[in-house]
């Protein structure tokens, strides 16, 4: 397990477990109506990004593309608000 774990942190630069704290977090405060959620889940997006190009996962490229954009529209619809 601990080889496990020393594999992804050398591959990966433990971008993939910064990624996955920032998408927590980002659930997290936008269950709180925190503003700051926005934010943390487009930065989750962008490590996740390095983390499948890394990988040469291209849907997962493709889906955090995606869910940019959708992040910009939810922010977009909540200052409408």
């Amino acid at each position: 397990m601990r080889d496990f774990f020393l594999e992804s942190f050398q591959t990966y630069f433990g971008l993939d477990f910064l990624a996955m704290t920032f998408s927590l977090l980002s659930v997290y405060f936008l269950g709180s109506k925190k503003r700051i959620g926005f934010v943390m889940y487009l930065i989750a997006n962008v490590l996740w990004i390095v983390v499948n190009t890394r990988a040469g996962i291209l849907a997962g490229v493709v889906l955090n593309v995606v869910l940019i954009a959708l992040n910009f529209r939810g922010l977009r619809n909540w200052k409408n608000k």
